[in-house]
């Protein structure tokens, strides 16, 4: 089954009727939805997706889509943002984190082994496994 075809079950569930937004339901589905199962019509199948490429060290990987925090919002918008990705424009992605800090997510981003690791990030390899955040947070890091 699609992934959009049992979106209102499993959101009204336990569920107050002021989340009744069909677009909300529609997004909100496809965060609970599992990775295996497409979401939109007409979806790139999982086995004809692309992977990026690395020439110069002779290897390929998935794009990689880093996710701040662990709340409703962010698993929304990397979701979102993970569909759109591999079932219409058809490239993997593997999602990362998630960091509890945009500040995490920025060290994953330059390439740090370990953003994670306020003490030690691991920075310095030439070769990024993070590419995307959608969702940061830099007001506070202004000054």
């Amino acid at each position: 089954s699609r992934c959009y075809g049992s979106i209102y079950l499993k959101l009204s569930k336990g569920r107050s009727n002021d989340m009744h937004p069909p677009i909300f339901l529609w997004a909100a589905g496809l965060a609970l939805a599992g990775s295996n199962t497409a979401c939109l019509p007409d979806a790139i199948d999982e086995l004809d997706r692309k992977q990026l490429v690395n020439l110069v060290a002779g290897e390929s990987y998935s794009i990689g889509l880093w996710r701040n925090g662990d709340y409703p919002a962010a698993r929304l918008a990397a979701r979102v943002v993970q569909i759109i990705i591999q079932e219409r424009i058809g490239y993997k992605v593997d999602l990362k984190g998630p960091g509890a800090l945009t500040i995490d997510g920025f060290f994953a981003l330059m390439g740090c082994s370990q953003p994670l690791n306020g003490t030690d990030r691991g920075c310095g390899p030439s070769v990024t496994r993070v590419h995307i955040n959608v969702e940061v947070w830099t007001e506070g890091y202004a000054e």
